[in-house]
């Protein structure tokens, strides 16, 4: 099952890892701050559409976010790991 709130959770540290607020982040993603908001705090429905656009846009891979394995650290670690080029969780 999709978690709303891991997801917010997820997205919301990898704009703080990015060093974006808010603003600049959902101008990147095509979508308004307030979106972005409720999306962080589990508020928003999304769309699978949604999700890949956000994950496009992220050069993440969906499944990164859809699956089940690890907590929220342990894939912010991973993705962390991706940002200096260990290439786990992105797209290629």
């Amino acid at each position: 099952m999709f978690d709303l709130k891991e997801f917010g959770r997820l997205l919301q540290r990898i704009r703080k890892k990015r060093k974006m607020s808010q603003i600049e982040f959902a101008q990147l993603l095509g979508y308004t701050a307030s979106y972005i908001s409720r999306v962080e705090r589990g508020k928003a429905n999304l769309s699978m559409q949604a999700i890949e656009n956000v994950t496009k846009k992220l050069n993440i891979k969906v499944r990164f976010f859809l699956n089940n394995n690890g907590t929220v650290r342990n894939k912010i670690k991973r993705y962390s790991k991706a940002m200096r080029g260990e290439n786990y969780g992105t797209t290629s």
